[in-house]
């Protein structure tokens, strides 16, 4: 099973602000044992959750999840109600941006994020 650190942190954050800092350290040591990968954010991750936020009323941290599961072809497990609404072609259309962005991104493919890039 695949988390993106964003979600990760949500989890965190928002079971921090519900429940406190005692439950939250106790969530984390739960979820460390747990086989759940935690992913990274990087550059085309990232680029790729902000482009499906722009294209739908999505919430940001659950498109951090889409894009790691379009990115890794696997399925996507959310609560967020707002994903029924992304159609089936909306899901292609994904997959279409990531094929086009993976591994070829001349950027990422010189080791080079968004602060080390010139405009």
């Amino acid at each position: 099973m695949l988390m993106s650190v964003v979600n990760w942190g949500e989890v965190y954050y928002s079971t921090w602000r519900a429940h406190g800092p005692g439950v939250a350290r106790k969530i984390f040591e739960d979820i460390s044992q747990l086989a759940i990968d935690i992913v990274d954010a990087d550059l085309e991750l990232t680029r790729l959750a902000a482009e499906l936020r722009a294209d739908h009323e999505l919430p940001y941290t659950g498109c951090f999840a889409a894009a790691l599961a379009a990115d890794r072809k696997a399925s996507l497990a959310t609560s967020d109600k707002e994903f029924a609404t992304v159609e089936k072609k909306d899901r292609h259309s994904l997959d279409q941006r990531l094929a086009k962005h993976r591994p070829h991104d001349p950027l990422l493919a010189r080791g080079l994020g968004p602060s080390q890039a010139s405009p």
